[in-house]
């Protein structure tokens, strides 16, 4: 089964650290549980986030757009407002940045998983159901 089209849920991205963009296009983190906002000032030529604003997953949840991965891949998206937030990708997350020491690819791989299972659970049960 691939990981194409499968509903992403707001409850599924509790976990995921990564980076999304809402349908207004304004640039968030997900970090683990909640949605981060940063500016970006320069101190001594170097650039330095600053955290503006932090939300829960679930406030933001129908304002995402997109869900980049670690090579700022989409691999979620959310065609307009008010509708699902579906995968884009084949599951590909587990190899995307392993090396670096960052979960971001592991997390989101987990999710697809997690979800895959459970889509895979409700078709067997409706197939052995619908015998009887």
């Amino acid at each position: 089964m691939g990981a194409i089209g499968i509903e992403v849920r707001a409850k599924d991205l509790e976990t995921v650290s990564t980076k999304i963009k809402l349908l207004n296009n304004q640039i968030w983190f997900l970090e683990e549980g909640f949605a981060v906002k940063y500016c970006y000032f320069f101190e001594h030529g170097r650039k330095v986030p600053v955290q503006v604003d932090r939300v829960s997953v679930e406030e933001i949840f129908p304002k995402i757009r997109f869900i980049f991965d670690q090579k700022n891949q989409v691999i979620a998206e959310r065609a307009c407002p008010d509708t699902r937030l579906r995968t884009t990708r084949k599951n590909k997350w587990l190899s995307v940045g392993n090396g670096s020491g960052n979960n971001r690819a592991l997390y989101f791989y987990q999710m697809i998983q997690r979800i895959e299972d459970t889509e895979y659970a409700k078709q067997m049960l409706a197939h052995y159901y619908s015998k009887k």
